[in-house]
């Protein structure tokens, strides 16, 4: 499965996002250089009504089930600028389908939805990687996740912060940071998620999607494979040198829309 991309190669340019906003007392949406399209006074051909990965009119633990988008969106921004700053963590921006809508994510419709984006020249396929996470289901305080890879395990702390529902979109923001493993206390691994997982990347953007197999209580009424598709904001990218955080996360919001949620019906 190869898929070629069409998006411009940036330059190499380091962003420290905690550097960045350090100076910044009442953090604010980054004012930092303006998207080519702003200045030229025209709508990236990317993010134009005709593209695929652009659609205005689809509306798309703690818990915000909030029905005003733009409020909810306000949220996600504050939470975002508040957390940057966290020694040690890296934040991690997430859009995914919500609990009330899961159900409809069959194996079908799964594969349905992958084919539409194998399908879509503006996305590279980056791989398929197979890892099995551990958990404890007893000391869920731990926050502690083992994920390994054949013989290769890594230690990784992750805190939620902050879900925010619409419609049946999640937009997820947490922080994670790695550990290791002679820090790591017994935690007592207990659930395991066994996953064989599918990346594509745009931009800033990249969607997982992933099969898993688990012994998660959770999903005891479920006989056959879990599926779950998710859209990640790359903080690491250099296109967030372009880009504000309000308009990345409107974007994703209707990414995630057009791929996601409009075909999952």
């Amino acid at each position: 499965m190869k898929i070629t991309s069409t998006a411009v190669k940036m330059p190499r340019t380091a962003f420290d996002l905690k550097k960045h906003f350090r100076s910044n007392p009442n953090p604010k949406p980054p004012p930092i250089r303006a998207p080519r399209h702003e200045i030229e006074n025209e709508i990236p051909p990317e993010f134009s009504p005709d593209s695929p990965v652009y659609s205005p009119e689809i509306p798309g633990d703690n818990v915000i089930e909030e029905p005003d988008r733009e409020h909810a969106f306000d949220q996600i921004r504050t939470a975002f600028f508040d957390s940057v700053l966290i020694e040690g963590f890296s934040l991690e921006l997430e859009f995914k389908i919500n609990a009330n809508a899961r159900h409809f994510l069959t194996k079908s419709k799964f594969s349905q939805i992958l084919k539409i984006l194998e399908s879509q020249k503006e996305f590279t396929y980056t791989g398929t990687q197979e890892t099995v996470d551990w958990y404890s289901r007893t000391n869920q305080s731990a926050n502690i996740r083992k994920t390994c890879t054949g013989n290769k395990c890594t230690f990784m702390e992750k805190r939620k912060i902050l879900n925010s529902d619409i419609d049946e979109t999640r937009i997820s923001l947490s922080s994670e940071r790695g550990i290791e493993e002679n820090s790591v206390r017994d935690v007592g691994y207990d659930i395991f998620r066994k996953k064989k997982r599918h990346s594509f990347e745009f931009q800033c953007w990249k969607f997982d999607f992933t099969e898993i197999q688990t012994n998660d209580p959770a999903y005891k009424d479920s006989d056959d494979d879990i599926f779950e598709i998710e859209l990640e904001l790359i903080l690491t990218s250099d296109w967030l040198l372009y880009y504000t955080i309000d308009h990345l996360i409107h974007c994703g919001f209707d990414m995630f829309g057009h791929f996601i949620i409009q075909n999952l019906h």
